[in-house]
């Protein structure tokens, strides 16, 4: 009986790879709220990781329902300074903010977000997710990781973990 349990418990662990979550458990509102994305931070070695966790974001938010306004960064940087400056779009969408109406800003931050060295080349991703109300009050902040496999795209484990760190997210 032992071994089948210690069996089960190794299957499902391999079905489901490596993840870890943790921050606030629930945050509920009204479907009705708007939510303005802005672009997250990255921390990770991927250039431009940020930007697919930004679109996998505004995917899964808008399969739930949720009324979201998008940040796009139309203005082009002329002088040097601002096109070495990797807050630029960041510091730009604040400023959007002020001409938007919403009852929440979505942002967080992408901290690894690449294939393991080695012959796997499992994907490993973390993601965190902050949720501020309109008085720039964080109301949900939640971080989740995952180690997928070796065939496992990085953006299909990236997808995994916004959706799992979003399904705390409940529209009412």
């Amino acid at each position: 009986m032992k071994k089948l349990l210690l069996t089960g418990a190794a299957a499902v662990a391999l079905l489901t790879g490596c993840s870890s979550y943790t921050g606030t458990d629930n945050m509920q509102t009204s479907k009705n709220a708007t939510f303005a994305l802005i672009p997250f931070v990255n921390h990770s070695n991927t250039p431009l990781a940020e930007q697919n966790v930004k679109a996998i974001v505004n995917s899964v938010l808008t399969e739930k329902g949720a009324k979201v306004v998008v940040y796009e960064n139309n203005s082009d940087a002329e002088d040097l300074k601002s096109l070495l400056d990797e807050n630029h779009e960041r510091k730009e969408s604040l400023k959007w903010l002020s001409n938007v109406s919403y009852n929440y800003v979505i942002t967080g931050s992408v901290d690894e977000w690449d294939y393991k060295a080695g012959l796997d080349g499992e994907p490993v991703v973390s993601v965190t997710i902050e949720i501020k109300d309109a008085n720039n009050k964080s109301v949900f902040v939640k971080t989740g990781s995952r180690s997928g496999f070796g065939r496992e795209s990085l953006n299909y484990s990236g997808q995994v973990v916004v959706s799992n760190i979003l399904d705390d997210l409940k529209l009412n």
